[in-house]
């Protein structure tokens, strides 16, 4: 059971909510309910409320101490690790599939970017409603698919399910991740960041949904 909840989840059309805005110190999501008033239109996808919901929990362990960023002070691609950690297996399968048409991003790359939708979140928290639409960047699909597969890689190379954790354990000693990363892999000095990309690109290519 999850205790001392920072959110809570309403039905959509009970009130004045928005999603992702925040009552009474709560961060709200609003939900249609199979039985609820909107019973009878599309619901989003339960992985959706999944990922958020996962922010909320990965704000717990890492500090959010500035407003121009995505999510708290680690780095982007690790807030949206701890989030895709949390969709389940099938929407893991749906980003590999993303990965398969659109490419993954270069570690080098992932590991030093801003959120692609950083632009949009901005926006949203100026007074615009939260939508899970288009995109705002074309770099966004590209981003959360190598995300979640380098979350897998991470997951099955440690063999340890609380990769997660560790890296923000790491992060918040000072750590620099991927110093981090390539030690908890087993990375001696002459292999670098280039080649645990190449070990990444060679499991995916032997993944089910990664196969070209």
């Amino acid at each position: 059971m999850l205790k001392n909840l920072n959110f809570a989840v309403v039905e959509e059309g009970s009130g004045d909510f928005q999603w992702g805005g925040t009552k009474d110190g709560f961060k709200i999501y609003t939900w249609t309910f199979p039985h609820g008033p909107r019973r009878f239109k599309p619901r989003p996808a339960i992985t959706l409320l999944r990922h958020e919901i996962a922010h909320d929990l990965f704000d717990r362990l890492v500090p959010t101490t500035r407003h121009d960023e995505y999510g708290t002070d680690a780095p982007d691609w690790l807030d949206e690790m701890a989030a895709v950690a949390f969709e389940g297996i099938d929407q893991r399968s749906a980003r590999r599939r993303d990965a398969k048409t659109n490419g993954l991003l270069p570690l080098a790359t992932l590991l030093g970017m801003t959120h692609p939708e950083l632009g949009a979140r901005v926006a949203r928290e100026a007074g615009q409603a939260f939508a899970a639409g288009p995109t705002s960047s074309d770099r966004t699909i590209p981003f959360y698919a190598t995300v979640s597969c380098f979350y897998e890689f991470l997951h099955e190379k440690t063999g340890h399910g609380a990769i997660v954790a560790e890296l923000a354990a790491a992060f918040k000693r000072g750590e620099n991740l991927e110093t981090w990363l390539l030690n908890r892999l087993g990375y001696d000095r002459r292999r670098s960041l280039d080649q645990m990309n190449a070990d990444f690109l060679r499991w995916f290519a032997g993944r089910p949904d990664g196969q070209h």
